[in-house]
């Protein structure tokens, strides 16, 4: 699936750091690796959620909130960057680069 996504012209990345920086801004569509019972790993595709902090009590913790999910499956809810960083990395998450953001 990713080669035949390379292969018509859309530039992907794993610079996870650059993936919060857009998702701050837009969604971003991602591939993702989906494990299933018998141990079979298949590629999903889905895009990121990122919500800011709306009151000034989860400002002042830093509460944010990073995912990666479709179809109601969410596969990197995350409370903060280090975490959201550490789940990228384990199911090799590879995105496409918008052309703008």
């Amino acid at each position: 699936m990713v080669r035949l996504v390379s292969d018509h012209g859309y530039e992907t990345s794993r610079d996870y750091a650059q993936l919060i920086e857009l998702m701050q801004k837009t969604a971003v569509v991602c591939f993702i690796d989906y494990g299933w019972a018998d141990g079979e790993v298949t590629r999903d595709v889905a895009a990121t959620v990122y919500r800011a902090p709306i009151s000034w009590k989860e400002r002042n913790r830093g509460d944010e909130i990073f995912d990666i999910s479709c179809r109601g499956t969410s596969y990197c809810y995350s409370f903060n960057r280090e975490m959201f960083l550490e789940c990228c990395q384990k199911y090799n998450v590879e995105f496409i680069v918008p052309v703008k953001a």
